[in-house]
């Protein structure tokens, strides 16, 4: 097959199905280097490869084969269908399967599919502009399958997975901090082993500004810990699951201090206080679920954290924010 105009292109195929045979397709490049394989289907049913990238001027070669050598029906035909679309960013881009290859995400919304089996879908978010920003991600899901959404850093290195639902649910990474730079989303089929190039995800990203008042991700440890003045709250989520939030505060003039943290639904939050050594002063936590917590401790001059975690690191809320206080009395 022979791609005359230059740019980027989109490539769909279909086979049909043909009684007794599991088809597999396969593409490569004119040296004979395979780019991509689609055998998500089975016997007699039809193989599917959609939004495989190519880019133009070039050529590249199509092979169909059954998958069991001694496996063939003489007596049906098949027919092979090609579609080639101009790429306009609102599909992946494949291959994308490594951090090389990212999909430049620069839409609000794009579509994936999750095939072969093993198959990782990675994005590229790029900030171009100076500044701080809050990054949240919705994925939804996939009939059969078990999506699992991670955002990585501009080398690859993990920084957060968003794996709170079980199969067929969405998936919500909300809240984290991103400066200028590219960072990437990973979307893929959690057992490794599922597929359906006839079954696409979308995925929907949102970029504010940070303004003080809003949790800054990562804030998941001491090193991280968010900078909270006397007087002041800040909102923020219990979320992906054993998700901790520390803030860092500090006293002036010794008096009694008061830490308020709203209930969240189907979190039991648990709120522990610390000196400057990280040595446990006070914690509390709600009678149940949905239910605030409030603590008061009277605090000599100096630097103190606080951790804010459900009860139960299972438990989390990518919808409701808490909201977090500390003020003197």
């Amino acid at each position: 097959m022979e791609v005359a105009k230059p740019g980027l292109f989109l490539l769909n195929i279909d086979v049909s199905e043909v009684p007794k045979v599991d088809p597999i397709l396969e593409v490569y490049d004119t040296n004979g280097y395979k780019l991509k394989e689609g055998d998500a289907g089975g016997v007699g049913e039809g193989e599917s490869l959609r939004n495989f990238g190519v880019r133009g001027p070039g050529k590249f070669l199509l092979r169909l084969r059954s998958k069991y050598k001694t496996a063939g029906n003489p007596d049906a035909s098949y027919d092979l269908m090609t579609e080639l679309l101009a790429y306009q960013g609102r599909t992946e881009f494949e291959p994308n399967d490594q951090r090389a290859d990212a999909t430049p995400f620069e839409l609000d919304s794009i579509q994936g599919v999750v095939a072969p089996a093993g198959d990782q879908d990675w994005y590229k978010v790029s900030i171009a502009t100076d500044g701080k920003f809050l990054l949240r991600v919705d994925l939804t899901g996939v009939p059969g399958m078990d999506l699992v959404l991670t955002l990585k850093d501009s080398l690859g290195n993990g920084l957060s997975i968003a794996d709170n639902m079980g199969k067929e649910q969405p998936e919500v990474l909300t809240g984290w901090g991103l400066t200028k730079d590219d960072d990437h989303l990973v979307v893929c089929e959690k057992s490794g082993k599922k597929a359906d190039s006839r079954a696409p995800y979308t995925l929907t990203k949102k970029l504010i500004a940070w303004q003080a008042g809003l949790e800054w991700e990562p804030n998941d440890s001491t090193g991280t810990a968010q900078s909270l003045k006397v007087g002041e709250s800040v909102d923020g989520y219990f979320a992906p699951k054993g998700d901790a939030d520390f803030y860092e505060f500090n006293v002036y003039q010794k008096g009694v201090v008061d830490f308020e943290l709203t209930g969240v639904i189907n979190v039991v939050p648990v709120l522990t206080l610390f000196d400057q050594e990280y040595r446990e002063l006070a914690s509390s936590a709600a009678a149940k679920a949905g239910e605030p917590v409030a603590v008061s401790r009277e605090l000599d001059r100096g630097t103190y954290a606080v951790r804010l975690r459900p009860a139960d690191p299972a438990q989390n809320n990518v919808r409701d924010k808490y909201s977090f206080r500390v003020r003197v009395k």
